[in-house]
């Protein structure tokens, strides 16, 4: 999962912003989720942050839209800062 979320951040690298669909989202979040289980709820919020730019609902379609950090993925191997 985490090598096609490096995949999609060198596209974003390359000036792109390309859209993810269920198609290439599903495989990989349901492997995520004993992994995200595991998790306790200040590092889902910290993993969340990292990877999510903004999200946007679209009322009218009833579609979300979310825009990815582009160095999200990289922070995650990061030592969390301590304030």
């Amino acid at each position: 999962m985490l090598a096609a979320i490096a995949a999609r951040e060198a596209d974003l690298e390359k000036g792109g912003r390309p859209v993810l669909d269920e198609t290439t989202c599903a495989p990989a979040l349901a492997r995520f989720g004993p992994v995200w289980d595991a998790l306790l709820p200040a590092e889902q919020a910290r993993l969340l942050a990292l990877l999510i730019e903004t999200v946007t609902f679209h009322p009218a379609t009833s579609e979300l839209e979310i825009a990815w950090q582009p160095n999200g993925i990289r922070q995650l191997g990061q030592p969390k800062e301590i304030p």
